[in-house]
């Protein structure tokens, strides 16, 4: 049986800023949600502790250290950790040099290669959403791997190309 040519091809260089945009766009949602509920748990704590306060005909200006401490747990959330453990990834993902992806896309499929290491094949069925960013388009699987395409690392196709292939084999 001979080998088809693929329809679309894409490489992406993962640099260090395309890492963070792509890191961004995929860690949002999960983490917002995560954050937003834990700003709603600190917020109620100090609400309830206000109550107190106020019951107890205290002065509520004691609140004032909770409420930098809330603050600072909330930056920490949103700003040190998520920056944090993209450099930390980053470091892991690149000891080897500049971390390079090959993408092939055929009829009912696309395959992944990467610099080094072995080949993984997935269906176009196993895709369940996709994000785009100002430089990336984000195809995210069922398994919760994620699929990085440089919107200009097109050497065959187009970004346009590859979405319709991808929405016309699930449709």
């Amino acid at each position: 049986m001979a080998v088809k040519e693929p329809l679309a091809v894409n490489t992406v260089e993962i640099t260090e800023a395309r890492f963070r945009e792509g890191a961004k766009a995929i860690l949002n949602r999960k983490y917002n949600r995560l954050t937003a509920k834990v700003a709603v748990v600190l917020l109620a704590v100090l609400a309830v502790l206000y109550l107190i306060v106020c019951l107890t005909d205290g002065n509520p200006a004691i609140l004032g250290g909770e409420v930098i401490l809330y603050a600072a747990v909330l930056i920490w959330l949103r700003v040190v950790l998520p920056r944090t453990e993209e450099k930390k990834s980053y470091r892991a993902l690149s000891q080897n040099g500049l971390p390079r992806r090959e993408t092939f896309f055929y009829e009912d499929r696309l395959v992944v290669r990467p610099g080094a290491g072995e080949e993984t094949e997935i269906l176009y069925s196993d895709i369940v959403s996709q994000r785009e960013t100002a430089h990336l388009l984000i195809l995210t699987c069922a398994s919760g791997s994620e699929v990085l395409l440089d919107k200009e690392g097109f050497s065959t196709g187009s970004p346009a190309e590859v979405c319709h292939l991808i929405w016309k084999a699930c449709a």
